[in-house]
C-alpha cells in the first residue's frame, strides 16, 4: 500500500493520502507514481487537467513540477466556491490564453457534502488521553477512502504526549520539566 495514491479518470487526476507517513516519503511516493504514469503514457498531456483532492504543499509543487509542461493548463478543485453541491476548479497553471490564472471552472460533478464528526477525549493527567488520540489518528488513516482526521491539543494543565513513534526516523517525543 502507497502512501499517496494518484489516479486518472478522464481529464481529473484524483488524489489522496494512503498509509501514514512523512512527508519525505509522501513525496517520494507520488513522485515514483507520476514516473510511472508518464513513462506508460497513463498520463500524456492535453489542454487541461483538473486535480481533485487532498494534497500537502510539498506534493501539490510535486505534482506541478512533474506535469504542468504536459498540459496546457492545470486547475485544482477548491471546495470553498462555486455553485453549492457541485465542484469547482480554479486554474492555477496556464500556458495558452483559453485559460486565465485564476479562471473558475464549475462542473456538473457532485460535491460530497462533509459530516464531520468530532471527538472530545477527556480526562485527568496521564490516564492516556494522548496515545488514544495517536492510535485513533493512525487508525483512521489506513482506511481506504476515511478523511485523514484533523486534532486539535489543548494542554492546559502541561500534559503532552507520552508516546514515541517506533520508527527511527522520528525524533522520540518526551515531557519536558
Amino acid at each position: 500500500m502507497s502512501t499517496y495514491h494518484i489516479k486518472l479518470e478522464g481529464d481529473v487526476l484524483r488524489v489522496k493520502f494512503g498509509i501514514p507517513a512523512n512527508g519525505d516519503q509522501i513525496v517520494q511516493d507520488a513522485a515514483a507514481r507520476l514516473d510511472e504514469m508518464i513513462a506508460s503514457e497513463e498520463i500524456k498531456g492535453g489542454r487541461l487537467l483538473k486535480v481533485d483532492g487532498p494534497a500537502s504543499l510539498a506534493v501539490g509543487y510535486l505534482i506541478a513540477h512533474k506535469i504542468s509542461h504536459l498540459y496546457s493548463a492545470i486547475a485544482i478543485f477548491d471546495p470553498k466556491i462555486g455553485r453549492k453541491g457541485y465542484k469547482t476548479f480554479i486554474v492555477v497553471i496556464s500556458h495558452t490564453p483559453a485559460y486565465k490564472i485564476g479562471e473558475l471552472i464549475e462542473t456538473d460533478e457532485a460535491q460530497k457534502e462533509k459530516s464531520a464528526l468530532k471527538v472530545v477525549l477527556c480526562g485527568p493527567p496521564q490516564s492516556g488521553k494522548s496515545c488514544l488520540r495517536e492510535g485513533l489518528k493512525q487508525a483512521i488513516g489506513i482506511i481506504e477512502g476515511a478523511p485523514y482526521p484533523y486534532v486539535i491539543t489543548a494542554c492546559p494543565d502541561g500534559e503532552g504526549a507520552w508516546f514515541s513513534p517506533s520508527s527511527k526516523k522520528r525524533s522520540r517525543i518526551s515531557k519536558t520539566t
